[in-house]
């Protein structure tokens, strides 16, 4: 499998998994990545809290109660108790039973058949400067299956990419937005994290700025893109990557 640096090479946008193929099976569980690496997406994006115990989890909210049959934040329920939660039914009854992955569980499953997006979310970013702060603890992970080339990390929480970019494992970092930014911003913020991405909401992108970091050897990869026209739109802007709920659809549109 190509690298990250060497997937730019890449004359089509990535097709990036967002949740896997999270429009038609339950978000960030083995079933939604599978069937996203099956559809043909190049990258799967993914959601990392932590237990109670300080295990890095695979789930978007830092609550359990839109996604699994747990009530309460998923920083208060040790690993073991989560593992037996249902996290299928609320998505559909066929569902039912699928269970929540750990990090590690997640990196084994695709071991070194798709590119990887995990976002740290901004609840896991402890204030203070830990050993086992989810930074570490993710950086270690991914140097221990050996994912170092392939696995890109995120986040609205831009000090905990910092952390990333200090580790003694350290991997390659996007800082997240949801606002919009000038070029001059975004350079700032690129150079300042030593990022190899910048991942903006796609509602502010527009050809004039996509074209302006490009220019400046920046990767965009933008979130989350779920019509069809405006995929077709942005590819022939010339962005890096597309994240979508629909990574079946994405590759058809932008074939």
């Amino acid at each position: 499998m190509k690298s990250l640096h060497e997937t730019l090479a890449c004359p089509k946008p990535w097709v990036v998994a967002h949740r896997g193929d999270s429009r038609y099976f339950p978000e960030n569980t083995i079933s939604s990545f599978r069937s996203a690496i099956e559809k043909g997406a190049q990258m799967l994006e993914c959601d990392v809290q932590l237990s109670r115990d300080r295990v890095p989890v695979v789930i978007h909210d830092g609550s359990l109660e839109r996604t699994t049959s747990g009530r309460g934040k998923v920083c208060n329920w040790h690993f073991d108790e989560l593992s037996k939660l249902d996290c299928g039914s609320w998505f559909s009854k066929q569902f039912m039973g699928k269970t929540l992955l750990s990090l590690d569980q997640m990196l084994e499953m695709v071991s070194d058949q798709v590119l990887l997006n995990l976002e740290i979310k901004s609840q896991a970013a402890e204030s203070e400067t830990r050993s086992d702060g989810v930074e570490s603890l993710l950086c270690e992970m991914v140097h221990e299956h050996g994912l170092q080339e392939t696995v890109l990390v995120s986040s609205f929480h831009h000090l905990s990419l910092k952390r990333v970019r200090e580790q003694k494992h350290s991997l390659p970092v996007a800082p997240l937005l949801d606002r919009p930014a000038t070029l001059a911003e975004l350079q700032k913020l690129h150079q300042d994290h030593d990022a190899f991405s910048i991942h903006q909401d796609q509602r502010h992108i527009d050809q004039f700025l996509l074209q302006g970091l490009k220019e400046s050897g920046i990767p965009v990869l933008c979130y989350t893109v779920n019509d069809p026209i405006r995929m077709k739109e942005l590819s022939e802007w010339g962005i890096t990557g597309i994240i979508s709920d629909d990574p079946e659809l994405l590759r058809k549109e932008i074939s």
